[in-house]
């Protein structure tokens, strides 16, 4: 899984969830960079959340793919936390309280979903995939719920890259592989 590259609304602090932003210049050049990364591995699928930041991030990654929409399965599943009420907030404009509150497991967003139905949806999805060595462009709200068995409680960098084994059937993960 790679966590999309740092976004307009990372830059700026922003609640962004569902709402559809770019990357940055910085985040053009990171995606970029793990082209390198890329080319040095095979996968037999690709997939990406719909969002906007997802599906840039792998289009730099992938070196420009020509043939982007039957190389990548766009999926709404992979996609961030729907945040509701709070998309497009300030997070600096959060009270103590509130921000703390976002990354408690039993979060629910006003309006919106919790972390668990994040993680339910991960769960769904990956249990549709094929047997086989998958990239996923998903968000850092998406990995981190759905890895918070494991041990992962904070959310990873952007563009960061972490590879897990899935369990034969269901989508759950049998492990952290890096």
């Amino acid at each position: 899984m790679v966590r999309s590259a740092e976004s307009q609304g990372n830059l700026s602090g922003t609640i962004t969830g569902w709402m559809d932003v770019r990357l940055t210049d910085f985040g053009r050049k990171q995606s970029f960079m793990l082209n390198q990364v890329y080319e040095q591995h095979q996968f037999d699928h690709v997939h990406c959340s719909d969002l906007r930041r997802c599906v840039d991030t792998a289009f730099y990654t992938l070196g420009f793919p020509s043939d982007d929409d039957t190389l990548i399965r766009k999926s709404r599943s992979l996609r961030e936390m729907n945040f509701g009420a709070q998309e497009g907030l300030h997070y600096d404009g959060l009270s103590q309280e509130e921000k703390a509150k976002l990354s408690e497991p039993a979060y629910q967003a006003p309006n919106g979903e919790c972390w668990a139905d994040v993680r339910l949806r991960a769960v769904d999805y990956f249990g549709t995939l094929a047997k086989g060595s998958h990239l996923v462009f998903t968000h850092g709200g998406l990995i981190t719920s759905y890895l918070h068995k494991a041990g992962v409680t904070q959310m990873p960098n952007n563009c960061s890259f972490l590879g897990v084994h899935l369990e034969d059937q269901g989508g759950e993960f049998r492990e952290l592989a890096f």
